[in-house]
């Protein structure tokens, strides 16, 4: 796995993003799943450094001792780390910053939660899946959306998936830098290519190749 995400990274700082050459915006996302990938450790092992982990793992009654030590597993590793939706959890172990689920970013940052995110200079993401959910990403202050499904996902079975041409539109139609998530794998990365997002997100590319 090590050797795809690291060529797929310097593939997409070559050739899909618009402008990424001097933003500190990771381009690759691995996301935890409680079924998928409820172990993320091994996947973040071989994570390429630069890149960023979101912590979900919302209902796990272990989630502080889970985010303690995959965030230092990551501080190791040289990879952002954001918890989702629990910014202060998020300072309690020392994240780089905050992802928001849909349903939260329609309803926006808590003023405390922006005051630690502009303290901590930290990265503040959320999920999208549509143009009007991107413009209430920007609106919110959101450095990046991670739009979805951009392909057939097993997350999101019955969803009809955007396509690398509705993806392009949409990321032509926003300011906000586009992460490309759903069904992005080692087969489907290349379609990526040439649609200005800035980089993609998932939990199948980690997991596709741990067997």
């Amino acid at each position: 796995m090590h050797l795809t995400l690291t060529s797929a990274s310097h593939n997409l700082k070559r050739g899909i993003s618009r402008d990424n050459s001097q933003s500190p915006l990771p381009t690759v996302f691995l996301m935890s799943d409680d079924d998928r990938l409820p172990k993320p450790s091994a996947a973040l092992s071989k994570l390429p450094r630069g890149s960023c982990f979101i912590l979900r793992h919302y209902n796990d009654p272990e989630r502080f001792q889970i985010a303690k030590l995959l965030s230092a597993l990551c501080r190791r590793r040289q990879i952002s780390i954001l918890v989702g939706g629990n910014w202060r959890l998020a300072a309690r172990v020392g994240a780089h910053g905050l992802h928001l689920p849909g349903h939260m970013a329609r309803i926006g940052l808590e003023p405390a939660a922006r005051l630690w995110l502009k303290r901590r200079k930290g990265l503040l993401t959320a999920a999208a899946h549509s143009p009007q959910e991107l413009r209430q990403a920007y609106k919110i202050g959101a450095s990046a959306a991670l739009l979805s499904p951009v392909f057939g996902t097993l997350s999101h079975p019955h969803r009809r998936p955007l396509g690398p041409v509705r993806l392009a539109a949409m990321v032509r139609s926003t300011p906000i830098s586009v992460i490309a998530l759903g069904g992005v794998n080692s087969k489907t990365l290349n379609a990526l290519r040439g649609t200005g997002c800035h980089g993609y997100a998932g939990i199948g590319f980690a997991s596709e190749n741990q067997s």
